[in-house]
Parts: structure tokens; sequence; C-alpha cells
């Protein structure tokens, strides 16, 4: 089978909704509701990702249909997503599907990783969709971010993973091979890192000193006490990186993007540490002037 993103994004779903079974089967996850499992929660990824930013393209359309085998119309897909977004898509990023809760149960009575697989599972499922569709906006990197933080601190929260399992989870690329594994025995554990493809930014100063990569420098971010914010919004900075880079390989539009941040603050909250961190490596922007209370990157 040739690996389109519809036939990927299937094949991902396919092992989520396979690993929710064992959680069903396992007696720790009994909803009955099908719009409580992953196929529909499936749909509802792809329908809240592409109308977060008000807009629902004939590719989304030609996407929906391609993965769910499916030859509605536009109007009846259009009217799904719409459908999605108001009563969903706004705090879809923010919900628990009850079937991750199933998992994580299972994985505290039974000491596994199926929550942390799952997570990977869900992030490369919704880049799959972003690198596919007509375009890609900086709303839709924050959908992901978001979502994927809600559900790396519930396995934080339960005592199943520590903040750089779901750091790691939320940032850094799972091999493919072992996402699209069919080999049940290996679902147990989070799949392998494959960094290889860990980008810098567009417009990176050059230096011959070897810069440090994404997950060195979150690594190093992680450790500071706090700036949940801040975290969240390199990670998302991140996430839009890569898939950028990923649309142009693949000669998909790639909006024009600002890489300008301000730290502003009291003094002692971290701003010096974060924009010298940032600028160490494979997230620097160029510049860094420090002016009293506030701190510039460009």
């Amino acid at each position: 089978m040739i690996l389109t993103p519809a036939n990927t994004f299937r094949a991902l779903s396919g092992q989520l909704s396979a690993i929710a079974d064992l959680a069903r089967s396992s007696g720790h996850w009994r909803d009955a509701d099908p719009t409580h499992g992953v196929g529909f929660y499936s749909v509802v990824i792809l329908t809240s990702l592409f109308t977060v930013d008000n807009e629902f393209s004939e590719s989304d359309h030609a996407f929906v249909n391609e993965v769910v085998h499916s030859d509605k119309s536009f109007e009846d897909n259009f009217a799904l997503s719409r459908r999605s977004f108001t009563r969903r898509g706004a705090k879809f990023a923010l919900e628990i599907p009850p079937f991750f809760l199933g998992i994580a149960a299972m994985d505290k009575a039974r000491r596994t990783q199926y929550g942390l697989r799952a997570l990977q599972l869900i992030r490369a499922m919704i880049f799959t969709a972003a690198t596919a569709e007509d375009e890609f906006t900086g709303d839709e990197a924050d959908f992901l971010t978001t979502h994927i933080s809600v559900l790396g601190r519930h396995l934080m929260e339960a005592g199943l993973a520590s903040e750089s399992d779901v750091v790691d989870a939320g940032m850094r690329a799972a091999s493919e091979r072992d996402l699209l594994s069919t080999d049940a025995s290996t679902w147990s554990r989070a799949a392998r890192y494959d960094d290889a493809g860990e980008a810098p930014l567009e417009n990176a100063k050059k230096s011959d000193a070897p810069e440090a990569t994404l997950p060195e420098l979150m690594a190093q971010l992680t450790s500071l006490v706090g700036l949940a914010a801040v975290k969240q919004e390199v990670t998302t900075m991140s996430n839009g990186i890569r898939i950028r880079h990923m649309r142009k390989a693949r000669g998909l539009p790639v909006p024009a993007t600002s890489s300008h941040l301000v730290f502003s603050g009291n003094p002692g909250t971290g701003k010096t540490t974060v924009a010298r961190l940032l600028d160490q490596g494979s997230l620097s922007v160029g510049q860094l002037a420090v002016a009293g209370t506030c701190i510039l990157m460009w």
C-alpha cells in the first residue's frame, strides 16, 4: 500500500483504535457510546483542525473523503465540519476523549505506556492532516500543542509520565515504523524517536559552533520551574516550523510567518534565562536585545 497522507492517517487511527479496544477488553473502558470512540474522534480531529481557522477548502473535503472512504458532497462535509466546530471544535483541544481515559486507567493498573504511545499517535495524526490540507495557520499549530498538552497533563497527573516524557511526545517526531507497526506486542511502550528531521528556523543565524537540537533545548527549558505558557509557546513554534518544512518538501503552500519574540515581566522571572537559551541553538532568531523589563529577539 502506498502511504499517502490519508492512508497514513487511517493507519495511525487504526492503531489508536486497537489500543482503545485493549482498554475495553481489559475492563478499563466500558463506554459504549459510538461518539466516544476513536473512529468518531478521528473525524472530529479532522473537522476541528480544518475549521479552527474558519476555513474549509476543496482539498480539506477531498482529504476527509479519502480518509473515511466516502463520496460525500462538499456541502455534506462542510456541514459536518461546521457542526463539529460549533458543537465541539472550539473546546475540542481542551477535551480528554473517554477512550484516552480508559487507556490511562489500563496503564495505571498494568504499569504500561499505552497512553504515551496513544499521545504520539494522536500527535502524528494531527501532523499528517496539517501537512495534507490546503493551508496551514498558527491557529492550527496552537490547536496541536494545546490538545497534546492537555492529554499529556492527564498522564502526568495520573503518575504515568514525566514532564520530559510529555514534552518529548509533543515535540519530537516518533519513528514512523513504530507508529505504523501492526505488531501489537510493541504497543505497550512509547514509540522511539527519529530526530533526523529537526530543522532550525528559516532565518536562524549561522555559526561554526554546534547547535543544540530542539529536544536538547526543550529539556533545558523543561527543567526550569514554572513558565508553562513559555514552554507551550516554544512547543507551538517548533511544531509550526516542522510542519512548514514538511509542507515545503511536498510542494504545498507555506505561509509567511514572523519569528520575532518579546519577553516582558518583572526582574527575576526568567526572561533573560529563557531568551539566552533560545538564542544559543536551533531556535535562534538572529539578534537579542535587553531593555529594562523587556527582552526582544528578532
